[in-house]
């Protein structure tokens, strides 16, 4: 059965000398090519809810299409390929004062996003060992001018 809602609840009304900051912050994080729909309708379902500061941190190669799709939204631009930075961009998002607010499911939700983090850094780093590896079993130093083990390419110093 499906009810059909007709009368909306209003947002209660702001002191004239209210800020956006008193109402609450929004970290989005999410976007990627083709997939740009999700943080930009994210941030604008939130803003009209009554939230005061919305922040999207998207890939810097859709950055521009989401902020064009959310423009009363801020936009961070993340790095294509590094997931430190997820890390950089809570720290300077929450601050450690706000902390002590949170709710115990967004302590929750705080330390899984952490969690993934984490996993995304340790499998970088992996990758990275990985490739070192197979590049001094090829005779090759990494960012080396590369060419054949044993000549033929550039001489390496």
């Amino acid at each position: 059965m499906t009810e059909k809602i007709t009368n909306v609840p209003k947002l209660p009304e702001r002191e004239t000398d209210a800020h956006k900051g008193i109402f609450g912050k929004i970290l989005i994080v999410g976007g990627s090519g083709g997939m740009i729909g999700a943080p930009a309708l994210t941030a604008n379902a939130a803003l009209r809810s009554g939230a005061g500061l919305v922040r999207i941190a998207t890939p810097s190669s859709v950055q521009l299409s989401v902020a064009q799709l959310a423009p009363c939204a801020t936009s961070i631009p993340l790095p294509e390929d590094d997931p430190r930075v997820f890390y950089e961009i809570i720290k300077q998002f929450i601050q450690p004062d706000e902390l002590w607010d949170l709710t115990n499911d967004q302590h929750e939700l705080l330390f899984k996003l952490l969690d993934v983090y984490k996993e995304a850094v340790a499998r970088q780093e992996r990758e990275a060992l990985q490739l070192q590896l197979l590049l001094s079993q090829m005779g090759q130093k990494p960012g080396g001018g590369g060419g054949p083990p044993g000549g033929g390419g550039p001489p390496q110093g």
